[in-house]
């Protein structure tokens, strides 16, 4: 079965709530910290910064710091896309069927996941970009943070789908 063969899904006009706009303008201004993040430190910044991390949070390569548009770059793609694909939440897998009756509720839901996953990447990024211009590890309570926080923001929002199925 093709992606044009599977059935029509209701396409519900979800509007957004003030505090969906809050969190999308939120996303924003930190992708726009990014940018300007490294566009007022370049001048100052040396010719070699670290640009990958160990486990522990330990700067282990060093790169020229044109590793940081990179990851502005990556940044930009990553909000574009989790933009666009948060306007066809119809075209989505879900874990349970949608109906007319539970399509907003389930379509709010996911759209809301890959909105706040969204804003914490920027915030991820934004981490990132600062500690590399300070040329300073992550810290040992980085990567378990990152974990809970994407852990407990999936979990949230599979269990408010799972009672609005």
């Amino acid at each position: 079965m093709t992606i044009d063969e599977t059935p029509q899904r209701p396409r519900p006009d979800l509007g957004r709530t003030p505090i969906e706009i809050i969190i999308e303008a939120i996303a924003f201004l930190a992708l726009g910290g990014i940018v300007v993040l490294i566009a007022a430190s370049w001048g100052s910044l040396p010719e070699q910064i670290p640009h990958h991390f160990d486990v522990a949070g330990r700067p282990d390569a060093w790169g020229g710091k044109w590793v940081l548009v990179v990851l502005a770059a990556i940044s930009v793609v990553l909000y574009a896309m989790l933009s666009a694909f948060g306007r066809i939440p119809h075209r989505f897998n879900y874990l349970w069927p949608i109906t007319a009756a539970n399509a907003p509720e389930q379509y709010r839901i996911a759209v809301s996941l890959l909105r706040i996953l969204k804003t914490e990447a920027m915030f991820l990024f934004g981490f990132l970009t600062l500690r590399m211009i300070q040329s300073q590890g992550l810290g040992k309570g980085f990567v378990p943070i990152l974990i809970a926080t994407l852990g407990v923001t999936i979990f949230v929002h599979l269990v408010m789908a799972y009672l609005n199925r």
